[in-house]
């Protein structure tokens, strides 16, 4: 006789085998996705201390050039005031010289036939009384005054004639401002 069993057994036993496996196969897909999350965690720390490290590297050499920025800053001012020091030692060389050129132009300028008889000088204005063979020989002294670049206005104040003996002579009067350091001199 033949038997035949008919209770589900096998196909009992596929499904409770085919649940294992599918547990399994959960089990590894949450263990992969752990793994990948804990992996991914790890790759995200090590980049922000990568970066903490850079960051904190660039703050150090913000400090270190904001030092030699300040030491740049200093030498600029130390530079700036050893320019305006030189500059007032050029003016006071200027200054001290000067009168040299002025007295040496002024030389130059005095015509042969004109005798100045007062030099009076109060602060920057210079008082001039002289005297001159004839009128022609005032008006170019005048005239080379007012050309020389030390005497930056001229005025003649008065020409009288004035006898000297049997000589008749033309007294003067000039009036005018001195610049002892013109275009530096």
């Amino acid at each position: 006789m033949i038997r035949i069993n008919l209770l589900p057994t096998k196909s009992k036993f596929k499904k409770e085998i085919f649940f294992v496996h599918l547990a399994f196969l959960g089990i590894f897909v949450l263990l992969s996705v752990a793994a990948y999350f804990v992996v991914l965690d790890a790759s995200i720390n090590k980049k922000i201390a990568h970066e903490e490290q850079y960051t904190t590297r660039l703050n150090t050499q913000i400090k270190s050039l904001e030092s030699v920025i300040k030491k740049v800053e200093d030498f600029k001012k130390q530079k700036a005031d050893l320019e305006r020091k030189i500059k007032t030692i050029e003016q006071l060389n200027a200054q001290r010289t000067g009168p040299v050129y002025f007295m040496e132009e002024f030389s130059q300028i005095l015509p042969e036939k004109l005798w100045v008889t007062s030099f009076k000088e109060e602060g920057k204005n210079l008082s001039l009384d002289g005297l001159a063979v004839d009128g022609p020989t005032v008006e170019e002294f005048v005239d080379e005054l007012r050309a020389s670049k030390f005497f930056p206005t001229v005025t003649l104040e008065s020409v009288v004639m004035q006898n000297e003996g049997e000589k008749e002579l033309q007294k003067f009067v000039i009036k005018c401002s001195v610049n002892y350091t013109p275009g530096g001199v």
